[in-house]
């Protein structure tokens, strides 16, 4: 068992300097950019790219709302939720006890539903018909964390992580330019 600080082996490539975390990945990438060639594998450490972004701060917003991208993977009857008037509810369990049927809720599973409920039940409270902890939390970005110095920061960031992307391919463009 290696320990914690023992840098992680990956599998490299013989014929170029490409590195997979994932033996697979490296038998793929040689069919297809060695082929004719016999298969050889290198131990490889973590390539230098991949060690400065786990040094870097992660960038993705972070928010005590659920947002829709959350909401909209739990779309299935064992796994629903629902977002009425910007709350996030769980109705998997409700939604074989719904008056109008399972169908109304699963048609609306993963999406913002508050349209439709509120035409259809006028002003009735949908926490009357589910129990407390069907309601998850607040549907939404949190508007105050996305302030334009994280946007700035956020951009500054996705900038440098295609600069990185670009010199990559680059690189690698001028790599087989040059075999």
């Amino acid at each position: 068992m290696s320990s914690p600080d023992a840098p992680e082996m990956f599998f490299g490539c013989a014929y170029c300097n490409e590195v997979f975390p994932e033996e697979v990945q490296l038998q793929v990438h040689a069919k297809t950019m060695h082929a004719g060639k016999p298969y050889k594998c290198v131990p490889a450490k973590m390539p230098e790219r991949e060690q400065r972004l786990l040094n870097k701060a992660p960038t993705a917003a972070i928010s005590k709302n659920i947002p829709h991208s959350e909401v909209s993977r739990h779309c299935i009857p064992e796994d629903c939720w629902v977002a009425i008037n910007g709350k996030v509810y769980d109705v998997s369990e409700f939604a074989d006890r719904h008056p109008g049927g399972p169908t109304v809720i699963l048609n609306y599973a993963g999406k913002d539903a508050s349209k439709m409920y509120n035409e259809v039940h006028k002003g009735v409270m949908i926490d009357r018909y589910l129990r407390p902890e069907a309601h998850i939390g607040d549907y939404g970005v949190d508007e105050q964390l996305m302030s334009e110095e994280f946007w700035h920061k956020l951009r500054e960031a996705r900038i440098e992580e295609v600069k990185e992307e670009l010199y990559s391919v680059l690189a690698e463009i001028e790599d087989h330019a040059g075999s």
